[in-house]
């Protein structure tokens, strides 16, 4: 007995379709209609997670464990935003290995401790990252030239802003190592 195919069951097609749907909600219950339709959901709902606002927050904190649980969920994630993550959910997503993220957004951040350091490090060693947005607080300067310097050289946009009002040199001076090349676009 031979299964013919749906329309709906072809993989460009359904894209296409689902690509219309906006709302959570919606693409949630397309993922529920057919196994073909889950991973086609599941593509667009997992890549652009987070979001600017409290809320959008919640609900990334409640999607770590199954990041976490999951090993093919976290290669669709292509934008990740964090709004004032705490240490916690800042050190799990870094231990979280992302191949395809090109966009991080890490605003209203505190990197006031060695663990936000390793972890902010560890989110911007993506070999894949192509542009990165930090608003935030350095507590110390050392920590931000160790982001700085560990960070991967794929970046080539980059916004950069300290809520503290002290200034940190960008470029670390003669007595200390080379500054790392990264060429940015803008």
């Amino acid at each position: 007995m031979h299964h013919q195919q749906s329309p709906l069951e072809t993989p460009e097609l359904l894209d296409q379709v689902l690509s219309f749907v906006d709302a959570t909600k919606d693409l949630c219950a397309s993922a529920l209609v057919h196994s073909s339709w889950a991973h086609a959901a599941q593509a667009i709902l997992f890549s652009d997670i987070g979001g600017l606002s409290v809320e959008a927050q919640r609900l990334l904190s409640l999607m770590l464990p199954i990041l976490e649980e999951s090993p093919r969920l976290p290669r669709l994630v292509r934008k990740l935003y964090l709004l004032r993550p705490s240490s916690a959910d800042l050190g799990r997503l870094a231990n979280i290995q992302f191949p395809r993220l090109a966009t991080l957004f890490l605003t209203a951040i505190s990197i006031s401790s060695e663990a936000d350091t390793v972890a902010t490090q560890k989110l911007l060693q993506n070999p894949c990252l192509l542009s990165v947005s930090v608003h935030g607080d350095f507590v110390r300067e050392e920590h931000f030239l160790r982001i700085w310097d560990g960070c991967t050289e794929t970046i080539k946009h980059l916004s950069c802003y300290s809520s503290s009002n002290r200034e940190f040199a960008f470029v670390p001076s003669e007595t200390q190592r080379p500054p790392r090349r990264i060429k940015l676009e803008s």
